[in-house]
């Protein structure tokens, strides 16, 4: 048979193949093209959110703005999980569209089908064997690691990128050249997701190093490397990449979220987690190793064994080890093991890092990733050496299928919560709300939240009614990347319109804690505003004070401002709901102490006096952000009065402290307005942009 014939009949198979598996995966309801996918899952949910405000959005340059999802942060599709790829192409069909669609289900296809074409050219390039390599590619559709990403990062699911570098690196083409090739895969791999762009860097220049060692042509290797990164950088510039600065590309985690020394033989990606193995038991790891969850299944260790065996068995070991492959598993294990080496749960080796090369590392902070090319290598020369251990080719095609079969059997706990969606943790929407919901929806084109941070509070209650929804714009948002600086000024400005009543009569509120609730309960008492308990969450309503119900007023009431009793301590921690805090706080990593954020903040409480006396107000104070040799500064007011102003240089005086009045039993709303917050970014500390002041332990009345 013609072999593009052929290629193109097995294409057909595997795209069967794929339908098949997605169906089973996604069950009737959610395979299907015209439904979201509401789930408990952050991510499932967040990148058919950022996908619904893109696309219901007029385009923008960059292409792939995106400023109605994660208002006011410098959003642009390519930072969520959205696959901007398809997020493009569905926008310039948006008219022919259903409303409620979603691309999960066409993405796991089109990845399934890769996967599938990508490993068996790779195999049959060594073997030539039809039904060898057809029965290899399936052992990549079954391998914990691609499996593991379906429910939680689905645009990673695109493993196919890295195996189809391999394939062309291996096949050698000499029809389409490399700084061609490189020019459409590079862009690909960022208009997917990012991570995989270093992974192919790496891919990339570990070729041209060994091609450059062996053939000496400098300029071909130079034009191979410039030619694909102008390429690069003109996607990366028109799709948006550059709506952040460096320094918010920036995250925790490098030295965390890395791969274990024993996470090929882990069954478990968390020591509570999903279990991958009939057969293994999990080896304890750290919580944030399941982004390195690289567990290879019997069928994987068994092909890791042959791949030894025949390394030992082959005399002339310099025609198997390529410099190459050997470069891309030493630079890959070594970023996924982090500069933090764990063997289990064991520590057994950790060296600092400069702070430039700790700031550069922390862009890819989930190191354990990198793990993915290694653990393709061992499964594709695994399979090619079991092929050269048996000299007759049918027992090579037994022990492969055997192998198919073991890797199935021992994974099958996990598969067992693969069918029908439930690893995806779907959620039936309530219902009983939708009355107040689809109401709601006429009147109000924004919903956002009063404390906006990446990983809300609130997001898991109220995303998946945004996403039933026909709001315009939300800063409920899970973003990859932001810009930090941005989203603290957002804060600073809500504040000041809350504070001052400049509230939009077409935006709901959704109140991120229980002390904004009583501090706008306060603030808003006299205004025709509506509070609403909904769906776990508390709803501010602009023009809805008469449409609360009995219940909703006696809800609302059970939130009574606190009181502070004379020479009692209120320390403020994140987890004592009764804390007189109320708007332009934020609570420091400890989550023990508070901090001042923004230049305006509130204090609210009620204090009965026991004595006739003048009491002072005494705040604690921990640590202030301040450049050095400069002050902070700035004043403290009651009602209208500016009742003291303040400066500190350092904290030799660790109290900030001042007289109040005596209100006759009225609450007392304290403003503290700090002149010159800095954030941890401008003195250079973290990439953290919150724009901060005092921070504060407690608070005291004497």
């Amino acid at each position: 048979m013609n072999p593009v014939k052929k290629n193109i009949i097995f294409s057909i198979i595997f795209f069967i193949i794929s339908l098949i598996l997605t169906r089973i995966i996604l069950g009737q309801d959610s395979f299907s093209f015209y439904e979201h996918i509401y789930s408990k899952n952050y991510d499932i949910v967040s990148n058919q959110l950022a996908l619904k405000f893109f696309i219901n959005d007029v385009w923008h340059f960059p292409l792939g703005k995106n400023p109605n999802y994660g208002i006011g942060v410098g959003n642009s599709i390519v930072f969520s999980e959205a696959i901007p790829i398809l997020a493009f192409f569905a926008k310039l069909f948006k008219n022919f569209l259903p409303t409620n669609f979603q691309l999960i289900s066409a993405w796991f296809v089109i990845c399934f089908t890769l996967q599938l074409v990508s490993s068996y050219l790779i195999i049959n390039n060594f073997t030539n064997k039809t039904l060898y390599s057809l029965l290899s590619a399936l052992i990549f559709v079954f391998c914990p690691i691609l499996l593991f990403r379906f429910p939680i990062h689905v645009a990673l699911v695109a493993h196919w990128l890295i195996l189809f570098c391999f394939y062309y690196e291996i096949k050698n083409f000499t029809i389409i050249r490399k700084d061609i090739f490189y020019s459409f895969i590079l862009p690909l791999s960022i208009l997917i997701h990012f991570y995989f762009l270093p992974i192919i860097l790496i891919i990339k220049y570990s070729f041209i190093i060994q091609d450059y060692i062996e053939k000496k042509n400098i300029k071909k290797n130079i034009r191979e490397i410039i030619i694909p990164i102008i390429s690069l950088l003109l996607v990366a510039y028109v799709s948006g990449y550059f709506q952040i600065s460096a320094f918010d590309a920036m995250g925790y985690g490098f030295g965390n979220y890395s791969f274990n020394i024993a996470g090929f033989f882990d069954s478990q990606a968390t020591n509570t987690g999903l279990d991958w193995s009939l057969f293994f038991n999990d080896i304890k790891n750290t919580k944030g190793q399941y982004e390195g969850f690289s567990y290879l299944g019997l069928g994987g260790i068994f092909l890791f064994l042959a791949l030894l065996i025949n390394f030992f068995k082959t005399k002339n070991k310099s025609e198997h080890v390529k410099l190459s492959y050997i470069l891309i598993c030493l630079i890959c294990f070594i970023l996924s093991i982090s500069n933090n080496i764990y063997l289990g749960a064991h520590l057994i080796f950790e060296y600092p890092l400069p702070t430039p090369i700790y700031g550069l590392l922390s862009i890819i902070r989930s190191s354990g990733r990198f793990i993915w090319p290694v653990y393709y290598l061992i499964l594709i020369f695994g399979i090619i050496s079991i092929f050269k251990i048996f000299t007759d080719k049918k027992k090579s095609l037994i022990a492969i299928f055997f192998i198919l079969i073991i890797q199935i059997i021992d994974i099958s706990p996990a598969l067992k919560n693969y069918i029908n969606s439930n690893v995806f943790n779907k959620v039936e929407i309530n219902n009983s709300n939708q009355i107040f919901w689809e109401d709601v929806d006429k009147n109000f084109k924004i919903i956002r939240t009063t404390y906006y941070k990446n990983t809300s509070n609130i997001f898991p209650q109220i995303s998946n009614q945004i996403l039933k929804y026909n709001f315009l714009k939300s800063d409920i948002a899970r973003l990859g990347r932001y810009d930090r600086k941005k989203a603290s000024k957002n804060r600073n400005k809500l504040y000041y319109d809350l504070n001052n009543k400049i509230i939009n009569n077409d935006t709901v509120y959704v109140i991120d804690n229980i002390n904004h609730l009583r501090y706008l309960k306060y603030l808003y008492s006299s205004e025709n505003v509506g509070f609403f308990f909904i769906d776990n969450v508390w709803l501010m309503l602009p023009g809805y004070k008469n449409k609360m119900s009995k219940i909703d007023v006696s809800k609302l009431n059970k939130f009574n401002i606190v009181e502070v009793k004379e020479n009692q301590k209120y320390l403020f921690t994140k987890n004592n709901l009764k804390t007189p805090l109320g708007l332009g706080w934020s609570f420091s990593k400890k989550e023990k102490d508070v901090w001042t954020e923004g230049n305006e903040l509130n204090i609210l409480f009620n204090f009965n006096p026991m004595r006739k006396k003048i009491y002072t107000v005494r705040l604690k104070l921990v640590s202030l952000m301040t450049r050095p040799n400069q002050e902070i500064s700035g004043y403290i007011k009651i009602g209208n009065k500016k009742i003291k102003s303040f400066k500190f240089k350092d904290l030799s005086n660790d109290f900030l402290e001042f007289e109040i009045p005596n209100l006759e039993n009225k609450p007392y709303k304290i403003d503290i307005h700090i002149n010159n917050p800095l954030s941890p970014l401008d003195l250079l500390q973290s990439a953290d942009g919150r724009l901060l002041g005092i921070l504060i332990e407690s608070i005291e009345i004497i």
